[in-house]
């Protein structure tokens, strides 16, 4: 028996630092990872093995009979996949005369968005998928100071060999579809003869100020005045639904989708106050609107996808 003897409590503390020595570890790789366009090795080292055991089972957040109808149309679940993204908004500053894009901060909600959807594209490449259903945003508690923006997504990654033979033989496209669709929308789509091409989304930031003209009659209101509607802000959530509604078309258009479906349109407002009312009464405000949609394509008997002709189809 040896004379000394390493204490419990000499023993946690050498626990403790290894461990601590090993999340810095992952924490470097993690980072250099996501600097050169890769996914985390601890996210890949998960994907990989739920791809090559045999026995693994699937994870999914399907309901008995979605699952039961996907797989009568030829789709196995594989796994869920997941794609994150935490950005910090640089400087920007309103627009000229009172009203434009603030372009700065529209690039930073579609360039967070696009690298969250990649990374779940790498995720659902790693696992040898050919569609991923369901996707969606998750609710993030996340809290930073300043302007920040975080996107979590989640979806469902599957096997659908007919809709890759499609794809492959009309477009030579065998990398997988992102689609807003749950799992029996999707089944519904295949048997109606459509197969999704892909989601298309875009975020549309806008500022306005209020006229002169309004100004003084919101004056008039603060003393005792009568209700009227707000021109400049009213036209402001106009204009930002027809911009992101033509760019995500556009997209579609790209895409050479016959139609979008599945369309979640969400339009934000915060008012500001600059200088010209002064206290604690907006006279300008940022419209946020972002749209995220499935663009679809139709398939000849052939197997082949007909002529583009994009037609917008919102959710009420």
């Amino acid at each position: 028996m040896p004379f000394f003897r390493r204490s419990r409590v000499d023993q946690s503390s050498k626990n403790s630092e290894d461990l601590e020595r090993s999340l810095l570890k992952s924490g470097e790789e993690t980072r250099e990872a996501l600097e050169a366009g890769r996914l985390p090795p601890s996210a890949l080292s998960r994907l990989v093995a739920q791809s090559t055991e045999k026995d693994n089972s699937f994870t999914s957040d399907f309901s008995v009979n979605e699952f039961l109808l996907m797989k009568r149309n030829g789709l196995s679940p594989i796994t869920q996949v997941l794609g994150a993204c935490v950005y910090r908004v640089g400087y920007y500053q309103f627009p000229g005369y009172g009203r434009g894009t603030i372009k700065a901060l529209e690039d930073a909600h579609n360039n967070a968005r696009s690298l969250a959807f990649s990374r779940m594209l790498k995720e659902a490449k790693a696992v040898n998928a050919d569609v991923v259903a369901g996707v969606r945003f998750i609710e993030n508690s996340l809290e930073l100071s300043g302007d920040s923006l975080s996107y979590s997504i989640i979806g469902t990654a599957m096997k659908a060999p007919e809709m890759r033979e499609i794809l492959a033989s009309s477009r030579g496209n065998l990398f997988p579809i992102l689609t807003t669709l749950s799992g029996q929308e999707l089944a519904k789509l295949l048997t109606g003869g459509f197969i999704p091409l892909g989601v298309v989304a875009h975020t549309s930031v806008l500022f306005t100020a209020l006229s002169f003209s309004t100004l003084q009659a919101m004056r008039y209101i603060y003393n005792g005045g009568g209700n009227f509607e707000v021109p400049e802000f009213t036209q402001c959530y106009y204009d930002s639904k027809r911009d992101v509604m033509g760019r995500v078309s556009e997209h579609a258009r790209v895409l050479g989708a016959s139609g979008i479906v599945g369309a979640d349109l969400k339009i934000r407002s915060r008012g500001y106050t600059i200088s010209q009312m002064g206290g604690e009464n907006p006279d300008s405000a940022i419209y946020t609107a972002e749209m995220v949609a499935t663009a679809i394509g139709e398939v000849e008997e052939r197997g082949e996808l007909e002529k583009a002709r994009v037609v917008v189809n919102m959710k009420s």
